[in-house]
């Protein structure tokens, strides 16, 4: 039991354990929890062991922020899910969040935000369990300081972002935190410089789509300044058709030092034309719409 210490005058906190079988996914009807739906404050523990039924369903239309609680998803032994599609799920505990340390943890946000408000644990999978964490839009952000990413465990940024309060205490080497190409999401860890980043790339625990091959640079962009920074993949350069039937390459290039080398295996036309313009070059080619596109250096 790991509901907080209690003491004279304390009001007795239940734990709930979502096992599903009411309504698909209803966060609200009782007969998806044992006992009764965690609206409101009122809970020391959310479990969430459903096996293959419907994952709990946390959206906008619960209008309630539930505070005072850890989370366990996929608890010994058993498969969980949780999917946030918007609302506010705020966690403030004496223990933290657990995601498939000992089973089958998924966890997937898109809208609305989880957030761990205080420095307590957060673990993601184990040799004994497998977590999965999808950000597809919305926000995870955590004050913890110490975020354990152990082996079996994946999470994977589309959009939105994903915030740590510290750096990982703990990143197994089968870990993976995988970025979408072309997607906007965003990664940032409280007192992490660009060395920090740069290791977990070069570990094998920082890739987009999979790709881990190349430097870090060849990946991803960093804003920000020291160890407050924030990372995002590059997206993809792409030969679009624009107006007046030209066609233009998208994409954002940063080149530092060393050159540019475009060649047939971008399936650009070969009537390419290159022309440096001051401190940018433009790329475009003989047709009706002439230069169109700036790519800076």
């Amino acid at each position: 039991d790991r509901s907080p210490s209690r003491g004279l005058g304390d009001v007795y906190k239940r734990q709930a354990v979502y096992v599903g079988g009411g309504s698909a996914g209803d966060w609200t009807d009782n007969a998806n929890w044992t006992g009764s739906a965690p609206i409101g404050a009122t809970v020391s523990g959310l479990y969430f062991k459903n096996g293959t039924d419907t994952p709990a369903l946390y959206t906008s239309t619960q209008g309630t922020t539930l505070e005072n609680f850890d989370i366990n998803i996929g608890q010994a032994g058993t498969t969980g899910s949780l999917i946030i599609t918007g609302g506010t799920l705020n966690i403030n505990n004496t223990w933290g969040i657990i995601i498939g340390q000992q089973g089958v943890g998924n966890l997937i946000i898109d809208g609305g935000s989880l957030n761990q408000l205080d420095d307590n644990n957060l673990r993601f999978g184990n040799a004994a369990g497998t977590a999965t964490v999808s950000l597809l839009s919305g926000s995870f952000t955590t004050a913890a300081t110490a975020a354990q990413v152990n082996a079996n465990a994946t999470i994977s940024i589309v959009d939105g972002t994903a915030s740590f309060g510290g750096t990982f205490s703990t990143i197994a080497e089968t870990a993976q935190i995988d970025f979408t190409s072309g997607g906007t999401g965003s990664l940032s860890i409280t007192g992490a410089d660009l060395a920090y980043y740069e290791g977990l790339f070069d570990d094998g625990n920082l890739s987009v789509d999979g790709d881990e091959t190349g430097v870090f640079a060849d990946h991803f962009s960093v804003s920000g300044t020291g160890t407050n920074l924030t990372i995002t993949s590059i997206p993809p350069l792409v030969w679009d058709t624009v107006s007046d039937g030209a066609s233009a390459l998208k994409g954002n290039i940063q080149i530092n030092q060393g050159a540019l080398n475009l060649d047939a295996g971008l399936g650009l036309p070969d009537d390419l034309t290159i022309m440096p313009l001051g401190d940018s070059i433009t790329y475009g080619y003989g047709g009706p719409g002439g230069y169109l596109s700036l790519i800076h250096i």
